[in-house]
């Protein structure tokens, strides 16, 4: 089974990714690594404006300070939204390899969308995939969070304080998106601005285990019968 984990920037997918790969033959694909390889040797500088306009507004330098100094949180959000989609014939490649492959896989960032995820069930069947969305909408416990954990290797690490606001305001409206495709497409989200962020993890891992199992059952079922 592929398990895709989505929803915004900072909001614990990677987190949750490291939780569930823990277990023997099972790994993880986070999407920002290959996005790197496309960028690098197959994307030309008219086609990164047009289909990656969050790295090409970043600039030659990768500046997180160009991205939310220059631009509002709302372009932001709408180029995240844009690049994401740049990546999905890339990623569904991937994932038909590894289904034929028979290895358990799970795929993590912000590229994930439910009608992604629609389509993925829709091309290698729903009991090939589970999925789960992480979000924030609070946008004080978003700043809160940012300030009292920084991540290394986080990609807004290092954000002054007023860059954060913008960051926290990009993760509140990426949230209020996936949440709306999320109840379009039927698929869970589990909101991780609580105050045990461990939990809201397990909750997540909870919910891709329940589909694990479901399959299982189902499977099992259409043996007997």
């Amino acid at each position: 089974m592929i398990e895709l984990i989505g929803g915004s920037i900072h909001c614990g997918k990677t987190s949750l990714a490291d939780k569930i790969t823990k277990a023997p033959g099972k790994s993880c694909l986070h999407i920002d690594s290959l996005e790197a390889i496309i960028l690098s040797l197959y994307t030309s500088p008219e086609q990164l404006q047009e289909r990656f306009p969050k790295s090409w507004m970043r600039g030659q330098q990768h500046s997180n300070e160009a991205l939310f100094d220059n631009h509002t949180p709302e372009e932001v959000t709408q180029a995240l939204i844009t690049q994401s989609r740049s990546m999905w014939d890339a990623i569904q490649i991937f994932i038909g390899k590894e289904i034929e492959a028979g290895r358990e896989f799970a795929i993590e960032d912000y590229h994930i969308h439910p009608e992604f995820v629609a389509r993925c069930k829709q091309r290698f069947g729903a009991h090939a995939i589970a999925t789960v969305f992480l979000i924030r909408k609070d946008l004080q416990k978003i700043v809160n969070y940012m300030q009292k954990h920084p991540r290394k290797g986080d990609w807004l690490i290092e954000r002054g304080p007023v860059n954060i606001q913008n960051v926290a305001r990009v993760v509140m409206l990426f949230s209020e998106f996936i949440e709306r495709e999320a109840a379009r497409y039927g698929m869970p989200c589990v909101r991780t601005d609580v105050d045990n962020f461990r939990w809201a993890i397990d909750v997540a891992g909870i919910e891709l285990n329940k589909q694990r199992w479901n399959r299982e059952y189902r499977t099992r079922k259409d043996r007997k019968t």
